[in-house]
């Protein structure tokens, strides 16, 4: 929250209890809610506190996974399932405070107790003897993703939302992660599923924006981000699959729609995806069937040229909405 608005609610929480409105107990309590914000030093010692906690307690659980050793082996997803229902609780304490000191330490520890859940439940299958790993894991990120979401929800806490919608494409056969050396690994299991559940999801941002109150504020943003994202993914890699002009076209039309939506609604979250995506359909075309025929500085002047040329006819536009 920025210090103006929190200044504005205690002047306001001030003049209440001036009126009578509310008794001095209850302007206490409201103003240590929304008290100064804190300082950067202030908040780099929060972030360094969860960090030490974080790695300590990692540590802690390795020492004693390995004093149970072999004989205790089922001890670890047990041991390693509490850790998580403690994270949980410790964190959703935190970050519902009336107080409201520690919000985003209360939502980081919240969504890394379900990495441990996840943890926890990949380690119970391993002991039961499962082998079927494919499958099993797209269910446990399943069902860890819709806990997520439900704790957000009752909660009110947009970190646990992110990862539950994050977990939840990745339960659809969908992977991501850092290879070394600068180089990134981007795995998209289904692209029909991925492009459809990308569309829908992105619509029940936008749906959810129109109804958002309360503690819900800022769940739809989430919604429209990560389905623009994912569907703009999976109709680029169909796009330079072997045969893909089916994929081409939706990607270029999505695109394009995504840029004239964003400008009639003048939402640029849109205009950005749109932008973005169709400068990488472009160079892809380009890297495909240019590359080693034309000259690479004449096709990005060229780009260049057409895209300041398309900037000013849209800011033109603005202005004149504007007047």
């Amino acid at each position: 929250m920025r210090q103006a608005t929190r200044e504005r609610i205690n002047r306001e929480i001030s003049d209440w209890c001036h009126d009578g409105l509310i008794d001095a107990a209850t302007a206490e309590r409201l103003g240590a809610r929304y008290a100064a914000g804190a300082t950067m030093g202030q908040v780099l010692l929060r972030w360094l506190g969860f960090f030490a906690l974080f790695w300590l307690g990692s540590s802690l659980l390795g020492l004693l996974g390995l004093a149970l050793g072999e004989a205790a082996a089922w001890a670890a997803p047990v041991v390693v399932g509490a850790f998580a229902v403690a994270l949980w609780r410790y964190g959703i304490d935190l970050a519902t405070a009336v107080e409201n000191r520690y919000p985003i330490t209360g939502a980081v520890l919240v969504t890394a107790s379900f990495f441990a859940g996840f943890a926890s439940l990949a380690l119970l299958y391993g002991m039961a003897g499962g082998a079927d790993w494919g499958d099993v894991i797209l269910w446990l990120l399943a069902l860890v993703a819709g806990g997520a979401i439900a704790t957000a929800y009752s909660h009110g806490l947009r970190w646990p939302l992110a990862f539950g919608i994050l977990a939840g494409f990745h339960a659809i056969g969908n992977a991501h992660g850092y290879a070394g050396r600068g180089a990134y690994v981007l795995a998209l299991g289904d692209l029909p599923l991925t492009a459809l559940l990308g569309t829908a999801v992105a619509l029940l941002g936008h749906l959810h924006e129109r109804r958002e109150i309360g503690r819900w504020a800022g769940f739809g943003t989430l919604y429209l981000i990560f389905g623009l994202l994912y569907l703009n993914l999976a109709l680029w890699v169909g796009s330079i699959r072997a045969g893909g002009v089916g994929w081409l076209v939706l990607f270029t039309l999505a695109g394009v729609a995504q840029l004239a939506l964003g400008a009639v609604y003048r939402d640029g979250r849109l205009v950005g995806f749109g932008i973005v995506f169709l400068a990488i359909d472009i160079y892809t075309r380009f890297y495909e069937h240019f590359w080693n025929t034309l000259s690479k500085g004449s096709f990005f002047l060229l780009a260049g040229v057409a895209a300041l040329v398309v900037g000013a006819i849209l800011e033109r536009q603005h202005r004149g909405d504007r007047s």
